[in-house]
């Protein structure tokens, strides 16, 4: 055997070895990224018990398989350790759909749950879609159902109608509302289905 072909050959082994690794460690990166990850997400546990923080200006996204699903600001945040929460100040969220259309949520006040990023808001609570606008009191986002339920009574109102129920939960993936008890309305004549 030549001492070229030698040289030649482990060179090729090295290079071979050397793109395992970075493959490897692209495919890390990626697993990583597709998990959500968020270098931040640990900084409630790392807060020793008593320890307050306050922020302003809270900017915080909820991603699930690399694909942002939601973003919520607020003007103001109290991370409460002990519990794993955040209380948050004139609170909005945006929802991003499938389709590419986004729902707006405001509120005055609200609690983060930041281990699962369920959220409860309260005070003047507007969801927007489209030309429709519900208002109530308070509603209940949960993170994993991505749902929101209010459990009070809830204004459903758009240009050729206005409903009114006991409570509602509407369904971010299927788009989908329903109502229960007291359900009554308005619906304009002009109204196409």
């Amino acid at each position: 055997m030549k001492k070229g072909g030698f040289f030649a050959g482990r060179l090729r082994s090295v290079i071979f070895a050397v793109m395992l690794l970075a493959l490897g460690a692209l495919a890390a990166v990626y697993a990583v990224y597709r998990a959500g990850f968020d270098p931040g997400a640990d900084l409630m546990k790392k807060m020793p018990a008593g320890t307050s923080l306050s922020i302003e200006n809270l900017r915080h996204t909820a991603a699930r398989h690399g694909r942002t699903e939601w973003e919520l600001t607020a003007a103001a945040a109290r991370m409460i350790p002990e519990k794993n929460t955040a209380a948050l100040d004139d609170v909005s969220v945006v929802f991003y759909m499938d389709d590419g259309s986004r729902v707006h949520l405001t509120a005055d006040s609200g609690i983060l749950e930041t281990g699962t990023n369920d959220l409860t808001v309260s005070g003047n609570v507007i969801v927007r879609r489209d030309e429709y606008r519900l208002t109530t009191e308070t509603i209940h986002y949960r993170h994993r159902a991505r749902t929101l339920a209010a459990e009070n009574p809830v204004t459903i109102s758009g240009d050729a109608l206005v409903l009114k129920a006991d409570t509602a939960v509407f369904d971010l993936d299927t788009r989908k509302l329903l109502f229960e008890g007291g359900v009554h309305g308005a619906i304009d004549q002009k109204l196409e289905l």
